[in-house]
Order: C-alpha cells, then sequence, then structure tokens
C-alpha cells in the first residue's frame, strides 16, 4: 500500500481593500506622480533657461559686433569718400580761378597791344606826311596825337581797372574757398557728434544688459520658490 500524499496548504483568502483605503492609495499615487512630474519639470525649466540666456547673449554679442563692424567700414568709407569729393573740387576750382584769370588778361593785353600799335603807326603816318607837307599844321597834328595818346592811356587804365576787377573776383572766389573749408570743418563736428551718439547708443546697450541679467536673476529665484 503506498505512503499517502501530503496535502499541500490552502492559499490564503485575497486581501480586500475598503473604499477608503483605495482612495488613500490613488491620491498618494498622484501626490508620487505630481510630485516627480514638478521635480523634473522644475529642472527642464532651469535648463531651458540657461540655454536661452546662451541663445540671447550670443544672438546680442553677434548683433554687437555686426553693428560694430559695419560702423568701422562706413566711417572709413564716409571719411575716404569726402575727402576724395573735397579734393576734386578743390583741385577743380583752383585751376579754373587760375585759367580763367590767366586768360582775360592775355586777352586783353593781347588787344591793348595790337590796338596800340596800330594807332601808334597811324599817327607817326599822319605826323610824317603833315610835318612834309607843312610845318605849321606840324603842332596841331602833334596835339591830336597827345590826346590819342592820352586816350589810349585812358583806355589802358580801364583794362588796368578790369584787371583790379578780375583780382577781386578772384579774391570772392577765395572767400567761397574758405566758405567750402568751414563747411568741411562742420562736417567733421557732425560727425563727432554721430560718434558721441554711438557712445550713448553702447552705453544704453550696457545698461539693458544689466537689466536683462537681473530680470534673468529674478526669474530664477521665482523658480526656486516654486
Amino acid at each position: 500500500m503506498g505512503k499517502k500524499k501530503k496535502s499541500s496548504p490552502a492559499p490564503p483568502p485575497p486581501k480586500t481593500y475598503t473604499q477608503a483605503e483605495v482612495d488613500k492609495m490613488k491620491g498618494d499615487w498622484q501626490t508620487a506622480a505630481d510630485k516627480g512630474y514638478d521635480t523634473r519639470l522644475a529642472g527642464q525649466k532651469t535648463l531651458w533657461g540657461a540655454q536661452e540666456d546662451a541663445r540671447k547673449s550670443q544672438y546680442m554679442l553677434d548683433q554687437r559686433n555686426l553693428y560694430s563692424d559695419k560702423l568701422a567700414t562706413a566711417k572709413t568709407d564716409w571719411r575716404t569718400a569726402a575727402d576724395a569729393r573735397y579734393d576734386a573740387r578743390l583741385g577743380e576750382a583752383r585751376t579754373g580761378w587760375h585759367d580763367i584769370a590767366e586768360k582775360n588778361y592775355a586777352t586783353r593785353l593781347d588787344t591793348a597791344k595790337t590796338g596800340w600799335k596800330g594807332e601808334e603807326e597811324k599817327r607817326t603816318a599822319s605826323s610824317q606826311e603833315a610835318f612834309n607837307k607843312k610845318y605849321g599844321t606840324l603842332q596841331g597834328q602833334y596835339d591830336t596825337a597827345q590826346g590819342q595818346y592820352e586816350d589810349l592811356q585812358g583806355r589802358y587804365g580801364q583794362l588796368d581797372k578790369d584787371y583790379l576787377a578780375s583780382e577781386n573776383r578772384y579774391g570772392v572766389l577765395k572767400g567761397r574757398y574758405g566758405d567750402l573749408e568751414g563747411r568741411y570743418t562742420t562736417k567733421g563736428q557732425q560727425y563727432d557728434a554721430l560718434t558721441g551718439r554711438y557712445g550713448d547708443l553702447t552705453g544704453r546697450y550696457d545698461d539693458l544688459s544689466g537689466r536683462y541679467a537681473a530680470k534673468g536673476q529674478k526669474y530664477d529665484e521665482l523658480t526656486v520658490l516654486k
């Protein structure tokens, strides 16, 4: 007769929970889940804030460097263009003033010389012919020639006045040249004013950067408090 097999103990009855215990466990699960989520979210916010601050700082630095490079190039181009225009205009004006004065004087002098020579030849021929014909009329002819000579002297004096007027015009042109120099100085002062404004903008930029950093610190403090 075989050995009787020993029976295994009966399993314990399943554990039952009351509704209050189930509600409490649900509340604990929710609390633990919320706490874990808040912890992860706080870490992510800190990381996002740091990444955003780095991006903004790099962007502002890139923009500032770009502005500085463009301003330096623009300053050089402005000065080079202004100097070139000024030199070109001044060279043209000087050449034009001198050439006009010389040309006008040479033209008037040549005209006067031609007139003097022709008048002198006429006077000499007339005087010689009259002397040969009648000595008594020589004095009258001489007086006439003297009057003509005085008239030529008057005409020469008028040419001399015209030349002085040309010199006065040259003085006026020199005054205009001085005015151009004054305007060039004024442009230089305006350039200095723009440089000052650039310094002011740089100061405002630094002030805004400080304020932005302070705002970022306050944001971090608020994040930690949450």
